[in-house]
Formats: structure tokens, sequence, C-alpha cells
């Protein structure tokens, strides 16, 4: 009898897996104008197609945002136009007007539909392959201490008592800010060559009109060295954009005490109770398509934290490309913008679910 039992347990087990493996979410609905409908067959659990009394049929509108199944039917509406992302893959595909798609478990299938890879946010940093983690593991005051010991074991002045690091740093961080972020910008790529030329040789005819009048040639050359030099003299407006990232309250937790009060200059914090609850951090910045460091100082430690910011609106197409990037605060915070700007909890809870719990992965 136990033999029995056993048998029927590792069956149900077996059933179990193959039902959450059919079942499983693949593709995301980044924009949708008009209207799209789904629909969706449940699966046997051992992935039959057959069709009997013990699968029920869903039907349903799509909406953005949401996350469609493996085996899932798209149909999209007159004067409508739907765009969604095969995860997968990584590949954005767009379906017009009365289009019939079909998701699988690597793409998406249908007539006239068309498709393109979804770029990563940045390809320096080494995350997109496996979307690993952006924020590093805590580096504690010990653990700092001893790695700026290795270029000055002590600090010492006229002739006084020398001071550990570890001492100089807590007693400069008792007299300032509790809580403050250093922006440390990495190397950028080599500058790009200003190659100022001349007007090109005028043509024979305008040749002959300035051979008549020799000033009037120099007059132009002299006028043109003139405007470029202003150029040159004239500084340049530096653009600044906004930025933002996300910590789940635990992670910040670790550097910084949960009842003390957030307040750092130039940033505009907020701590939000939903979904499992998150600080989320805003600023300027004009360090735009490239990557930068920031490091988080809070009274038991440090937290590094990997950025890489664009010039681009909140969207859901965004909020992805970030997360496969490996950029999982910043995805988290463009989720929040979302909510705040009228998409539903219910919409939004997923995905920041998945992005926390990627967060919150022991670090290396």
């Amino acid at each position: 009898m136990t033999a029995k039992i056993l048998k029927l347990l590792v069956i149900c087990l077996t059933l179990s897996a193959g039902v959450y493996a059919a079942n499983e979410d693949v593709a995301l609905i980044t924009a949708l104008t008009g209207v799209a409908t789904a629909s969706w067959v449940e699966p046997e659990a051992d992935g039959s197609p057959t069709t009997d009394e013990n699968r029920r049929s869903h039907e349903w509108s799509i909406e953005i945002a949401e996350m469609l199944p493996v085996g899932a039917e798209i149909t999209t509406g007159a004067d409508s136009e739907l765009t969604l992302i095969h995860l997968a893959g990584n590949v954005e595909y767009n379906l017009g007007a009365f289009a019939q798609a079909r998701i699988t478990e690597d793409r998406v299938e249908g007539l006239d539909i068309a498709s393109m890879p979804v770029n990563l946010v940045s390809a320096n940093l080494g995350l997109g392959s496996s979307m690993q983690n952006q924020v590093g593991a805590v580096i504690s005051d010990h653990v700092e201490g001893q790695q700026i010991s290795k270029i000055n074991d002590s600090y010492d002045s006229g002739g006084n008592k020398s001071v550990s690091f570890s001492e100089l740093s807590r007693e400069m961080r008792d007299k300032g800010p509790e809580l403050s972020i250093e922006m440390q910008p990495l190397p950028a790529p080599a500058p790009k060559t200003v190659d100022f030329r001349l007007p090109a040789t005028p043509s024979p005819s305008e040749q002959l009109d300035l051979a008549t009048d020799n000033e009037s040639k120099v007059d132009l050359e002299e006028k043109a060295k003139s405007e470029y030099g202003k150029k040159r003299e004239s500084p340049q407006t530096i653009a600044m954009v906004e930025a933002c990232f996300a910590l789940p309250r635990e992670i910040l937790d670790q550097v910084y005490p949960a009842d003390a009060s957030l307040d750092v200059k130039d940033y505009e914090i907020d701590v939000v109770a939903d979904f499992g609850g998150w600080i989320n951090f805003n600023f300027q910045t004009n360090m735009v398509d490239c990557d930068f460091n920031l490091k988080i100082r809070g009274k038991s430690g440090v937290l590094p934290i990997t950025l890489h910011v664009e010039n681009a609106a909140p969207s859901v197409a965004y909020a992805w490309r970030l997360e496969k990037s490996g950029l999982l605060a910043q995805a988290a915070s463009i989720w929040l913008k979302l909510q705040a700007e009228g998409m539903s909890e219910k919409k939004v809870a997923p995905h920041l679910k998945r992005i926390r719990e990627k967060l919150l992965q022991p670090q290396n």
C-alpha cells in the first residue's frame, strides 16, 4: 500500500510540473492601440494538444503590460496595432490590423508580423546575458577601511598622533550627513577629433567673381575662422535628464537604519509601502548614454550601484530593456513611475515581484 501511495505521489508531482511549464508566461505586451483579444486553451499535463472535456478555454481582451503564456493566440481588430516582446528570445514583434498570431516557447508565429531584436540599454556592463544584478554586495566599514589602508595606512599631520582611516572616516561621518550618495563616472571613450575645414574651393565662375576683389576673399576666410573661434569659446549647455532607481527596503536597511530620515541633497527619495516596500530615488544627471557608479554610504557600510541612463520616457518597453540589461533597480523605478502615472497596481505588481526576487538574491 505504501508503495502505491508513493507512486501516486510521484505521478501527481510530475503532472504538476508539466502544467507549470505549459502555463509559463513568455510574452510581454508593451504597446497597444485599438483592440486585441487573446485566447488560450489549458494544456494537458503531458502537453498533449488533444481537446477534451477536462481542458478549459479562455478568451479575454489584451491590455498593456500583460504577460501571455505559451499557446496563447492573438487577434487584432480593425485600425489596431500591438507590440509585444518574446522574453525567451528577447525579440520584439509588431502586429497590425486583423493580424493573427500564436505564441510558442521561443517565438511568435503568424503572417504579416514584423520582428526585430530588442537592444540592451548598455552592452558594456556585461550583465545582460544572465540578467545579473546591477546592485553590488554591501561593503562594510571594516572592509572598506582595509582596502584604502593599503594606500595610506595612517593619517599623520604635523607630528600629531597617527589616526587610523577607520577612525577618521567614522569621525567624518558622525559630523556629516547620515546618508550620502557619491557619483563616480566610469572611464569614457576617447573623444572624437574635431576637424575644422574652411569652405570648399569655389567653382570656376565663383573664382572669377572673387578674383575681381581680392579683399572680399580674405574677408570671407577671416569671417569663417572668426565664427569657428566663437563656437569653440562659447560654453555648451549641459543637458540634464531624469534618472531613477529603486531598492527593496531590505537592501537599504543593510547600510542604513529603517527608522532614520532619508535626506540627500539633490535627490528626491520616496518610501513606497506597497509591493513589498521600496525606496525610490530620483535625481537629475548629465551622465547620459554612459555607464557610471553610485555609492550609497550609510552608517553600516557602502552599497555600490552601476547605472546607465537614457533620455527615455517611462514605458513598458524601457522597463523590460533595463531588466534584460541587468539594470534591475532602474527597471523597478520605471514600473513605480508607470503606476504613479495611472497604471493599475494589478498590472505592476507581478513585474515588481519578479524584479524584487532577483534583487534579493545573494551577490557573489
